[in-house]
């Protein structure tokens, strides 16, 4: 369903603010940018409430408040407790540097404080800085319900910073801020605790926690602790010590893939670096700093360095390279083809050659076998190489991975694959649940959890799909698929998935087109691409933090499949031909909500698909549905 753990890359903030500042007729700048502007210090003063409903049976709410900024801040930080209080009152300030380039989104979340269970959140209110003027104090009333009317009133406070400006490179869309490497060696003094674990915690950091390793002959750890963080951020290093025990609890945790976390009750001794001590560290210097926990000190050995460099990221709303340098080396086989086709006395131009492309439904078998069939009738209309691009989702997806293992397919006629493919389908499908077959699902998937790689049951799916169409393990990856585009030979495939992102406050959920293609993996809505050898590797602000070994294709055919986005109601009434029994006591507001997917999907993603995707390409397309 979801797949920002696995192709979206983390930067320091999200959208970038102003951009109606530029003139609505100017061209979008294509490639990123760097912009250097200034800092804001900002105020927020958390005054009172009124009206908070009451949570408890015995007595008023017991209420503070949480501020979240992560723009600026890697914290949470949160207001004192008021007991047994219908209105209260606060009157606490925190402090935050911010960029005027991000786009700041300030979260204030009101808890009632419970003894007994989990603290029960009362409201959330969502409020962009960019509302506020320079320079004022303005006060804002938020209304946290129309019905109660309960209300949250709190002060901002905003001015320049006489810090330096901060440069941030940007496409218009993303940002990605200030990036270090904070290094971190650890000596200790002679600790009665030889059964506890030192850990390091930098909040907001990549690999946010981490456990000291061994120490050397001087007693410092042997190799320091590597954290990399956003320099803009702030955030607190806390160090604590944990029980070997715990430790081992915690890896049984993970190995089980269990998402509860471990108690912490055994974290009983810690200390905290304070957040200024690491804001202003001097680049390139070492800075020792002491650190009480519990009754000793522990030493930190603190080395930052500056690796603000070029981003592995690629923040762009046009094409890359390769595949300009592909459309060229095409066109000079497309345009004496499109002669051929409609008797033209001579060659078009170069500019009067259209861009032509051919695009794919989902639907499984029907749509495989659909795609092929209709690029064999392309071929033999002698329409085929006048193709530029061929882009395909969900079962579309199983035929274009198996042309293009040939690096010459559309060259060769097409009845050879659609021969094999057909063998394949025919065959009996009840042996991709066979025991060696179970076991060979297994070992791929514990391969890669060893490897490093996030595993779902989509990567079970993905296997299942390569028995279907190959009845053997495929080895190829999609950046393999270059050798069948190098020299402009077939159509430029483009496969695509789609991302559901949840919605906010209520907001229904958002469907974004992902694309995938022999050089590049990314988003089209925002801008962001990465090579494709590195999907599945980690990235932290637009950096490749930890390179993993690139993903094979059958893995990729699962996250292109379009099964988990389904309808389960359709889906039944589609096997069983009838409608489930549950649906028919409920309202036809919940019927509809449910079905919408299944019954407009198809259509309206594609023409979503043709705008996101192809617009930057495409003059005609030439849709191939798959209806049922």
């Amino acid at each position: 369903r979801s797949l920002p753990a696995r192709v979206v890359p983390l930067f320091a903030a999200a959208a970038a603010r102003k951009r109606d500042e530029k003139p609505h007729d100017a061209a979008p700048q294509p490639a990123a940018w760097k912009e250097v502007d200034p800092y804001w210090n900002l105020s927020v003063k958390v005054l009172h409430a009124k009206n908070i409903a009451k949570s408890d049976i015995l007595s008023q709410s017991d209420c503070y408040v949480t501020l979240r900024l992560p723009t600026a801040s890697a914290k949470t930080h949160r207001t004192k407790t008021v007991n047994d209080s219908s209105s209260p009152v606060w009157n606490e300030t925190f402090h935050y540097r911010i960029h005027s380039r991000v786009k700041n989104i300030l979260e204030l979340n009101i808890y009632d404080e419970d003894t007994v269970s989990c603290d029960d959140r009362v409201s959330k209110v969502l409020f962009d800085i960019d509302n506020l003027s320079p320079g004022k104090t303005e006060r804002k009333v938020f209304l946290l319900d129309p019905q109660t009317r309960d209300e949250l009133w709190v002060e901002f406070a905003m001015e320049e910073s006489n810090d330096p400006p901060g440069q941030y490179i940007t496409n218009g869309v993303l940002v990605a801020g200030p990036f270090a490497r904070l290094e971190v060696k650890v000596k200790e003094k002679e600790t009665k605790h030889e059964d506890k674990n030192l850990v390091l915690k930098l909040t907001g950091a990549y690999e946010e926690e981490q456990v000291v390793p061994g120490k050397g002959p001087d007693g410092a750890s042997a190799e320091p602790l590597t954290f990399y963080i956003n320099g803009d951020l702030e955030t607190e290093l806390k160090v604590k010590l944990r029980s070997v025990k715990h430790e081992g609890k915690k890896m049984e945790s993970i190995n089980k893939e269990e998402e509860t976390e471990v108690a912490e009750e055994e974290e009983q001794v810690e200390g905290e670096v304070i957040p200024s001590a690491l804001k202003f560290l001097p680049a390139g210097q070492e800075v020792v700093l002491s650190v009480p926990v519990g009754q000793e000190d522990v030493d930190l050995q603190l080395k930052t360095t500056d690796c603000s460099k070029e981003l592995d990221v690629r923040l762009s709303f046009d094409i890359p390279e390769e595949e300009k340098e592909f459309v060229e080396r095409r066109r000079r086989l497309v345009t004496p083809a499109l002669q051929r086709a409609l008797q033209l006395s001579q060659a078009p131009k170069p500019q009067e050659v259209p861009v032509v492309a051919v695009v794919g439904s989902g639907g499984g078998t029907r749509a495989m076998t659909a795609l092929h069939g209709s690029l064999k009738a392309l071929q033999a209309l002698g329409l085929l190489d006048t193709v530029m691009y061929m882009a395909g989702v969900s079962g579309s997806t199983w035929a274009m991975s198996n042309l293009y293992s040939d690096a010459d397919w559309s060259q060769r006629d097409l009845q050879g694959p659609i021969t094999r493919v057909q063998a394949e389908t025919c065959k009996n499908q009840h042996g991709a649940f066979s025991p060696g077959q179970l076991q060979y699902y297994y070992q791929e998937v514990q391969n890669r959890r060893r490897m490093g790689q996030l595993v779902s049951v989509i990567d079970m799916w993905g296997l299942i799909i390569e028995y279907y169409i190959h009845g053997q393990m495929n080895p190829r990856m999609l950046s393999d698929q270059q050798e069948a585009i190098v020299g402009g030979q077939n159509p430029y495939p483009i496969y695509t998935a789609v991302n559901m992102k949840d919605g906010i406050l209520g907001s229904s959920d958002t469907a974004e087109w992902c694309e995938f293609t022999p050089h590049e993996v990314g988003f089209p809505k925002y801008g962001a691409f990465i090579h494709t050898r590195d999907f599945g590797s980690e990235f932290y602000m637009g950096h490749l933090i930890r390179k993993k070994p690139e993903t094979r294709l059958s893995f990729l055919l699962g996250i292109w499949s379009s099964i988990f986005s389904v309808n389960l109601a359709k889906a039944w009434s589609t096997l069983t031909g009838s409608v489930p029994s549950y649906l028919e006591s409920l309202g036809e507001d919940v019927r509809n909500n449910g079905t919408w997917l299944w019954q407009s999907g198809h259509l309206n993603n594609f023409h979503s698909f043709r705008y996101l995707q192809m617009e930057k390409r495409i003059c005609v397309c030439v849709f191939i549905y798959t209806l049922t």
